[in-house]
Formats: structure tokens, C-alpha cells, sequence
């Protein structure tokens, strides 16, 4: 099958985000994190990755920021507890990781980097550097996605404002 949402990828970004796949309202309108409820968009704009607020339509303009998008999952849609990942989508996103290198990879949820790194016990934030690939750090980050209701603001914020601060 082929890819729902193009990678949005250039070599030595500070940040690829990833997510666990293309949920159905994004591919019905053809951009990441297009949902209205949302807050990838809104959380780059505040914490300042972005010095405007990208629409989900205008994702390639990210890269004008030294950040990338992919999913683990490319060639399924909808939410993470529909989406199944194989061997092969593991192998592929660490062939990209390698071969774009990144400063970080950062999991947009835990379900994700749980899977990629096959560990169950995760912490939020920066992982261990033996998760790293090649020089590229591994972080897991709160889910964006509007069904994630368990944070409060202050602690979703802390861990991405974390992210912001290790690539000034």
C-alpha cells in the first residue's frame, strides 16, 4: 500500500516528529494533526518551534523551521488502537532515522515509542542514550491528539517546553 501523508523530511533537522499513523480526518483533508482538536499546531506555535501558526494544510512549511513529520505506521489511517505495526514499519522508520539523522526523533505519544523501542516502561521526555539511533535522541512526548484528556496543561506543556529547550 502506499503512504496516506508524504514523510515531510530534509537531512540534519533538529526534530522529526512522529506519530503512530494518519488518523482519518487528516487523510480526508490531506494534513498532519488535522482534527480541530488537535494542539500539535497550536502547542509549536506557543512553545515557539514556530514563529506563526501552521495550519494542518501547510504542514510542509514546517521544514522552514528545521523540523520534520512521519508516522510510524504510512500506509494505515485512523487511531492508534486500530492501526497495526509491523516488524517492517519498525525497520523503515529507523532506516529514515539513519539516513536523515536527525538531532532528534520525538514520539507524539507513548503507544508509538513503546512499540519502536519494544519497552513497556517509558519515561516522558528524553529516553536513554542507548535507545538512541546512531546520534539521533529518542523522546517521548504526551500525545497532541484530542482524545488524550489526562494532562493538565502544565505538566503536557513541561515535557514539549523540555523538547524546545534542547535544541536552543
Amino acid at each position: 500500500m502506499e503512504e496516506i501523508l508524504p514523510d515531510v523530511i530534509k537531512n540534519n533537522l533538529q526534530i522529526i516528529f512522529c506519530g503512530m499513523a494518519v488518523g482519518k480526518t487528516s487523510a480526508e483533508v490531506g494534513g498532519y494533526y488535522a482534527k480541530s482538536e488537535n494542539k500539535f499546531w497550536n502547542i509549536l506555535y506557543e512553545l515557539k518551534f514556530t514563529e506563526k501558526k501552521i495550519r494542518s494544510c501547510e504542514y510542509k512549511k514546517i521544514l522552514k523551521y528545521n523540523l520534520g513529520l512521519t508516522d510510524l505506521v504510512k500506509n494505515q489511517l485512523g487511531v492508534d488502537s486500530e492501526i497495526v505495526i509491523t516488524q517492517n514499519d519498525i525497520n523503515e522508520l529507523k532506516e529514515k532515522i539513519k539516513k536523515w539523522q536527525p538531532k532528534i526523533l520525538a514520539f507524539n505519544g507513548k503507544k508509538p515509542a513503546k512499540t519502536f523501542l519494544d519497552k513497556n516502561n517509558l519515561r516522558w521526555g528524553k529516553q536513554n542514550d542507548e535507545d538512541k539511533i546512531d546520534e539521533t535522541e529518542i523522546w517521548v512526548l504526551p500525545s497532541t491528539s484530542g482524545l488524550n484528556t489526562g494532562w493538565t496543561t502544565n505538566n503536557y506543556e513541561m515535557i514539549w517546553k523540555n523538547l524546545y529547550q534542547s535544541i536552543k
